[in-house]
């Protein structure tokens, strides 16, 4: 899987991909950007006490709100902005390690966003409803953020990859199989979403991983 991440860092200078980083880097900043703006709008709500430094206070808390709905949101916001460019950063992967596979067949911009969506309102949910432990549980709250949004991106990830050269049916029975490689791929994935300036290039560059990642578990996906 080392492998697999590194040949993903190293196609990032691919130019095929240009585009595509450019996309991803708007795109992030611009997620960010809106995480902030409505943590911003919600403290602006709240700080309407008749104490100033209860003010202050709940600006400061605010500020920290910021910090950790990024970190908690984006690693499963950044997959909506992956399906932008599924198919262009897999062909890129295809045609550079995996030319005897052929052509893979192409997704749709609207398929991969609809199942990303669906991703991020589950991913939503499940991290509100862990949000107690993230903030009162050290420790086990990174254990259970990686784990669960390494299982959320890992299955969405794979089987968007496998379908690629499968049916639904058929991707979700080949990461069902691999069920460790999917999750510790995942966990990849969700660890370098949360590391500043890496994250930027997530959407782009966990797609270029999956790819090797699911390839070695094809017929002929022996790289080049």
């Amino acid at each position: 899987m080392i492998a697999d991440l590194s040949k993903a860092i190293a196609q990032l200078s691919d130019p095929k991909l240009r585009n595509a980083i450019i996309l991803s880097v708007i795109a992030s900043l611009i997620l960010i950007a809106a995480f902030g703006f409505l943590a911003w709008l919600l403290v602006g709500a709240l700080s309407n006490f008749g104490w100033d430094w209860v003010n202050e206070l709940v600006a400061w808390l605010g500020a920290i709100a910021v910090v950790v709905i990024a970190l908690i949101f984006f690693p499963s916001a950044a997959n909506v902005i992956s399906g932008l460019f599924l198919d262009q950063v897999a062909d890129a992967v295809d045609a550079r390690h995996y030319p005897d596979m052929g052509p893979g067949r192409s997704t749709g911009v609207a398929e991969a966003i609809a199942g990303s969506l669906r991703l991020l309102l589950i991913a939503v949910v499940l991290n509100l409803l862990a949000l107690p432990i993230y903030l009162l549980l050290p420790g086990i709250n990174l254990v259970l953020f990686y784990g669960l949004n390494g299982y959320l991106l890992g299955r969405e990830f794979f089987e968007a990859v496998a379908q690629r050269r499968l049916d639904a049916k058929e991707a979700r029975t080949l990461r069902k199989r691999n069920r460790i490689r999917s999750l510790s791929a995942g966990v990849v994935i969700a660890f370098l979403a949360t590391i500043p300036i890496v994250n930027l290039t997530v959407p782009v560059l966990a797609t270029a991983f999956m790819v090797h990642v699911v390839r070695r578990l094809l017929p002929g996906g022996n790289p080049a």
